[in-house]
C-alpha cells in the first residue's frame, strides 16, 4: 500500500516537489526512520524512481542515497551509471563501492568521475596508487590536495616523473613534505625548462637566468637532504649530466662543502673519503687529477685551484667568494662565465644578509 500511495502521489506533483518529497524518503531512510517493515517498500520506490524523467528527482535520490551504508547496491549501481549530474554524489561520496569499482572508474572513466573519487576522505590504498599510477592529471591533482590521505614517497615520485611539466602538479608535490630530493630536483628541472622557453626578452638571457635558477634550486635541494642520502642525490644529478662547474662553483660559494665534495666524487668516481682527504690537505696534483677525471674546461681550472687554497680558510661563503675573485684576477685563461656566476653569487650573499630579521626594520615599520 505504502508503494501505491506514494506514487500515486508523485504522479499528480511538479518535479519540484517529486525531488522534495524523494529528498526527505532518503533522509528518512538513512537515519533509520523507516519501520522495518516499511523498508523493503521504501527500497522498491526507490527503484521506481530509477526512471523518473526529471534529473533533478533522480539527482534528489542520488544526493540521498549516497552517504546511506544499506542502500542496495543495486541501487548505488544504477544511479552510478546515470548521467553525471546524477552519479556524481554517488562517487563522490557513496560507502557502498567497492575498492576495485573505485579504482577502474578512477582510471578508466571520465577526468570528472576520476577527479571526485580522488577528492573523497579517506581512500583505501589501493585506490591511491591506481590514480598516482594511472590516473589523469585532473585526478592527481585532487588526490594531492586531499588532506585526508598521505601519499609515501615512492608514489611521490611517481606522480613526480608523470607530471613534472604540469605547472598545477608541480605546486602540489612540492607542498608534499614527504617528496624526495630527486623528485624535487625533478620538478625544478621542468620550471627551469619552463622558464627557459619563454619568448619574452632575449632567448640567452632568459636561458642563462633559468639555468642559474636551477643551480640555486639544486644546491638548496641539497641542504635539505641527510648525510645518507646526499650520495643518492648525487648519483641522481650524475645521470641528470647536470654536474657542471657552474653548479660546483654554486655548492662551494654558499658554503655547501659536503654537496661539492660529494658531487666531486660521483663525477670522478671516486671514493668520498679520498676526495675529502685530498680537499683537507689541499694536494693540489691529486685535485688537478681529479680535475681532469671530471672532465673540467681547462679555463675552469684557475678557479677549482682557488678554491682548493681556500678550501680551509674561509669560514664564511663571502669569503670564500671574494678570495676567488681575487685569485682569478688578471689571469688570462679563466672562464668568464664563471666569473660573472661569482660577482651573482656575491650579490646574492649581500642582499641575503641584508633581509635578516635585526636588519628589516623599515619592513617591519
Amino acid at each position: 500500500m505504502f508503494v501505491e500511495r506514494f506514487m500515486a502521489w508523485a504522479v499528480a506533483q511538479p518535479s519540484s516537489v517529486r525531488a522534495e518529497g524523494i529528498a526527505d524518503l532518503t533522509a528518512a531512510y538513512r537515519t533509520d526512520q523507516v519501520a522495518d517493515q516499511d523498508i523493503e517498500a521504501t527500497e522498491q520506490v526507490f527503484t521506481l524512481f530509477l526512471d523518473d524523467p526529471d534529473i533533478v528527482v533522480r539527482r534528489a535520490l542520488s544526493a540521498g542515497l549516497a552517504t546511506s551504508d544499506r542502500a542496495p547496491r543495486a541501487l548505488i549501481w544504477s544511479l552510478m551509471n546515470d548521467i553525471f549530474t546524477v552519479a556524481e554524489p554517488i562517487f563522490a561520496r557513496s560507502t557502498r563501492l567497492t575498492s576495485a569499482e573505485l579504482t577502474n572508474a578512477a582510471t578508466s572513466g571520465s577526468s570528472a568521475i576520476a577527479t571526485l573519487i580522488a577528492g573523497r576522505s579517506l581512500l583505501d590504498g589501493q585506490v591511491v596508487r591506481a590514480i598516482a599510477k594511472d590516473g589523469c592529471a585532473d585526478a592527481v591533482e585532487a588526490l594531492l590536495h586531499n588532506r585526508t590521505i598521505i601519499l609515501g614517497s615512492g608514489l611521490l615520485d611517481e606522480v613526480a616523473q608523470r607530471f613534472a611539466d604540469d605547472g598545477a602538479i608541480r605546486n602540489a608535490l612540492l607542498d608534499q613534505p614527504q617528496i624526495s630530493a630527486i623528485s624535487r630536483h625533478r620538478l625544478a628541472a621542468a620550471a627551469a625548462a619552463d622558464m627557459a622557453k619563454l619568448t619574452i626578452g632575449n632567448a640567452t638571457r632568459i636561458a642563462a637566468v633559468a639555468s642559474d635558477a636551477l643551480d640555486k634550486a639544486t644546491v638548496e635541494i641539497a641542504t635539505q637532504c641527510d648525510v645518507a642520502d646526499l650520495s643518492i642525490y648525487a648519483a641522481h644529478l650524475s645521470e641528470q649530466n647536470v654536474i657542471t662547474p657552474s653548479l660546483l662553483v654554486r655548492s662551494i660559494c654558499v658554503g655547501n662543502a659536503a654537496l661539492f665534495e660529494t658531487m666531486f666524487a660521483t663525477a670522478t668516481l671516486t671514493n668520498l673519503s679520498r676526495v675529502q682527504s685530498i680537499m683537507d690537505d689541499s694536494r693540489r696534483s691529486a685535485f688537478r687529477a681529479l680535475c681532469k677525471k671530471a672532465n673540467l674546461p681547462v679555463a675552469s681550472l684557475p678557479l677549482f685551484e682557488a678554491a682548493l687554497s681556500n678550501w680551509t680558510l674561509c669560514d664564511d661563503p663571502m669569503d670564500m667568494v671574494e678570495a676567488l675573485l681575487a685569485a682569478v684576477e688578471g689571469e688570462e685563461l679563466v672562464d668568464g662565465a664563471l666569473v660573472g656566476l661569482l660577482g651573482r653569487i656575491a650579490s646574492e650573499l649581500h642582499r641575503n644578509q641584508s633581509r635578516r630579521p635585526d636588519q628589516l626594520l623599515l619592513a617591519a615599520a
